[in-house]
């Protein structure tokens, strides 16, 4: 049986964007796990009186039903610097448990902290986060990533950030790249001078 996982912040003790986590299990349950409902997640998820003041991670694993919620202190990853790899096959289109595809390609990272996919000569995701670019008062996320995570799908709608077809080739014209995914809000992002970006 599948497996499939939320994670989303809790800030000041309130679970953000749970609508689109809700939304995106419904897709994954109709694709998946035979169409089964949900229960309500602001039902599910017990914030703890001592969080209040922090922001905590809280990941939800699930099949055909809930299977596991686990709260915790919020540690952001340390990123200085981003691999390109290639894989024309790699297939990361819903939230899955197994991440042992992109885990893979996050072995051949070498010195630097983290990924970004190219998949057919286009720029896709990071092995944990969706990307935005930055080239001066725009910012462009790219129009086929892997996964299309809560935040960027926040942002969009917001028009904070615009799609776009990014081709490995167009890295140069950014300024900066952005990490962002449902614990990383852009003002908040993993930033990057593009020349963190090794291999393009």
């Amino acid at each position: 049986m599948y497996r499939f996982f939320e994670t989303i912040r809790i800030e000041e003790g309130k679970a953000l964007h749970l609508k689109y986590h809700e939304e995106r299990m419904r897709r994954t349950s109709i694709a998946y796990l035979g169409g089964v409902p949900f229960p309500s997640l602001k039902g599910m998820i017990q914030v703890p009186a001592n969080v209040r003041d922090k922001v905590f991670k809280c990941r939800i694993t699930y099949s055909r039903s809930l299977e596991d919620i686990v709260i915790e202190p919020y540690r952001p990853k340390y990123i200085r610097s981003l691999k390109l790899v290639a894989d024309n096959k790699i297939d990361y289109s819903f939230k899955w448990n197994d991440r042992s595809e992109l885990n893979k390609l996050l072995q051949l990272k070498g010195n630097c902290d983290d990924i970004i996919i190219v998949k057919n000569g286009l720029i896709t995701d990071g092995s944990y986060a969706n990307l935005v670019f930055r080239k001066g008062d725009q910012f462009l996320t790219p129009a086929n990533p892997l996964l299309k995570g809560v935040m960027r799908q926040v942002l969009l709608e917001s028009g904070v950030i615009k799609p776009a077809i990014i081709h490995e080739n167009d890295i140069s014209a950014f300024s900066h790249v952005f990490l962002i995914n449902a614990m990383n809000p852009l003002d908040r992002a993993v930033s990057l001078p593009i020349n963190k970006i090794i291999g393009f």
